[in-house]
């Protein structure tokens, strides 16, 4: 390999890099432990990728994501005037264990979601995400229930 060979393989891997559309950018997700085993089975139930299970929780809840998510570190009326920017309390979990995982999309889908979080005003992304996978997978399991009973 020569050092013209080099260059060329950097160059493709910035080539690679700049390419829209590139799922390389990672959101950070913590769900508590009810609503991780609700999506570890309609994951393996469906055999949908992580990234579009999360983009239909979001687009189903979108509606009503506002009333889902509660201001965690005021705890004020959802139509209350805000004048100051507060810090997010932490998330109270009373001994509900967590798990934590990244999921991968493209800068664009993570833009989307960067701008809804701050949009809709909630405490933080995490606390946004949560809601969504929660009304989502609540709202799977539900409709799949009659389906399941009778194809045992």
């Amino acid at each position: 390999m020569t050092t013209d060979d080099v260059g060329a393989a950097d160059a493709s891997n910035e080539d690679r890099a700049e390419k829209p559309g590139r799922a390389d950018k990672g959101v950070q997700v913590t769900l508590e432990q009810p609503v991780m085993d609700m999506l570890t089975e309609y994951k393996a139930r469906t055999e949908m990728s992580h990234p579009n299970i999360l983009f239909d929780a979001l687009e189903y809840s979108y509606d009503e994501l506002a009333d889902l998510i509660k201001d965690r570190a005021t705890r004020l009326e959802p139509d209350r005037k805000k004048l100051f920017e507060r810090p997010s309390s932490p998330a109270r979990h009373e001994d509900v264990k967590t798990e934590t995982f990244v999921v991968r999309m493209t800068q664009a889908n993570k833009d989307v979601i960067e701008d809804m979080w701050k949009r809709l005003e909630a405490p933080s992304r995490t606390a946004m995400l949560a809601a969504a996978y929660k009304h989502y997978l609540t709202a799977m399991t539900k409709t799949d229930e009659p389906e399941r009973k009778r194809s045992k």
